[in-house]
């Protein structure tokens, strides 16, 4: 286990905070991974390991996308029911002026695969760019109207505070994730699956 002070050190380099529960801070092939104390955050920093290892196999541009986001945090909540059983991890944006966030594992990992947890990361790649744009708009937005509606919207889709504009993007995390599954060749189940999800929204 790191010492306490360099856990804090390492964790204010990155950007990502310190939660009452996190006891270790784990260095994996590029990442930091916040744990926490309890078993399903030991359970889920393996799963997020192996996720990781599955990124390392994808194709480059997808690993691209999995390689956004070099912060991650598996502190699961305690009650069952705070759990979110639609999402995997959800990409929390610390800075608004630099490009700084972390994934935020707040599912239940025993019903969960490393599969399902590295597409998550490589998804949340996305949001990682639209970061990245936001910062890029913002600097942009005191000359430019066009800039400053960019980041508007931007900033819309990154706190998840327009559920209509995250709704218009689900393509986009639809089409990541039909590659991902194929790239790691999960089946044609899931591929038919999400290709489905993909004609009911247009996406196609």
């Amino acid at each position: 286990m790191i010492p306490k002070l360099l856990l804090s050190l390492a964790l204010a380099l990155t950007g990502l905070p310190m939660t009452a529960s996190a006891v270790e801070s784990v260095p994996y092939k590029g990442r930091i991974i916040q744990v926490g104390d309890s078993p399903a955050a030991k359970q889920c920093v393996e799963m997020a390991r192996k996720a990781i290892d599955m990124v390392e196999g994808l194709p480059s541009h997808l690993k691209m996308l999995g390689h956004a986001v070099k912060d991650l945090k598996c502190d699961p909540p305690r009650e069952s029911g705070a759990y979110l059983d639609n999402v995997i991890g959800v990409y929390t944006m610390t800075s608004k002026t630099e490009p700084r966030g972390y994934i935020d594992f707040r599912t239940n990992p025993a019903f969960r695969s490393p599969a399902q947890f590295a597409i998550s990361i490589v998804n949340n790649g996305i949001y990682a760019g639209w970061h990245r744009s936001y910062i890029q708009a913002s600097h942009q937005a005191a000359a430019d109207p066009a800039a400053r509606e960019k980041a508007r919207q931007l900033e819309a889709l990154l706190s998840k505070g327009d559920l209509g504009a995250v709704a218009r993007a689900e393509c986009d995390f639809l089409a990541v994730t039909r590659e991902t599954i194929q790239a790691l060749d999960l089946g044609e189940r899931q591929i038919s699956a999400i290709g489905k999800s993909m004609r009911n929204r247009n996406c196609l």
